[in-house]
């Protein structure tokens, strides 16, 4: 065989092409990696507000359900509020853990937010 025939067959053979696998992104991190974070506040306003509109968990009324939802986003931040009011209950017992952390973390921010948790709770239990 001479070399041009040996070039001709070498080019002639096909090419293996390299394939570039693409990283996975990184997952989302669930809010149980993060550390939870409450801001409290406004406990005085929700009392108030609580005096005028009597909260009654027998007759849930739309307002109530609405207030209470603008206050575990201002408390507990947008992402875990959505987990509390979601309808996956798995994502309920998450949240109720992470709750479970603040009694050695942070009681006293707990203690100002207390009647958003049994509020919110009072409502998951009348929607079951």
């Amino acid at each position: 065989m001479t070399a041009t025939t040996a070039s001709k067959k070498a080019s002639a053979a096909p090419t293996r092409a390299t394939v570039v696998v693409a990283a996975k992104p990184a997952p989302m991190q669930e809010p149980d990696n993060e550390e939870f974070k409450v801001t409290p506040g406004n406990k005085e306003k929700r009392a108030a507000a609580d005096a005028k509109n009597k909260w009654v968990h027998d007759e849930l009324k739309p307002q109530h359900l609405a207030a209470c939802k603008a206050s575990t986003e201002q408390i507990f931040g947008e992402e875990v509020a959505k987990l509390m009011w979601g309808a996956d209950f798995k994502k309920h017992v998450q949240v109720i853990e992470k709750m479970e952390t603040l009694f050695v973390s942070a009681p006293a921010e707990l203690m100002e937010c207390v009647d958003v948790i049994f509020k919110w709770t009072a409502i998951k239990l009348a929607e079951s």
